[in-house]
């Protein structure tokens, strides 16, 4: 992951737990896309150079389609980016004034809302955690 580019490190498969008993798998694609099979949400991702955009597809409003989902100060190198805590702004966390924290290990990602009420009683908050899934490498015929 040294110095390697965020975009390029968070392409692939990524399977993900959440403290609040859910698992499924994300996908994030390098022309900047992106689905998941926990909620079967799909949409569209930008990292530019004053964060990260995320937008989500099939919304049942609009309003949430113009306020996409943004991270401010998002660095571009992965070793940086996944190391810091972020203000959500956007989407639905435009009534939501949390915040997430980003931590890494090898190829796991730990993301933590600290002020989300999973309506587990958990004290903790959601804790999303992601494990990049190594596609077996296609042998010579």
């Amino acid at each position: 992951m040294r110095d390697r580019a965020l975009a390029a490190y968070a392409a692939g498969d990524w399977a993900a737990t959440t403290s609040a008993g859910h698992e499924g798998t994300i996908t994030v694609t390098p022309d900047g896309t992106w689905s998941e099979t926990i909620l079967g949400l799909s949409g569209q991702w930008e990292l530019g150079k004053n964060g990260l955009t995320v937008v989500m597809d099939g919304l049942d409003s609009e309003e949430e389609r113009d306020k996409p989902y943004f991270l401010p100060g998002v660095p571009q190198q992965a070793q940086a980016a996944l190391s810091k805590t972020y203000a959500l702004e956007g989407g639905w966390s435009s009534d939501y004034t949390g915040k997430v924290a980003v931590r890494t290990q090898k190829d796991r990602v730990t993301l933590t809302f600290p002020d989300h009420s999973t309506g587990e009683g958990a004290d903790e908050g959601l804790v999303v955690t992601l494990t990049k899934v190594v596609q077996p490498e296609h042998e010579a015929p």
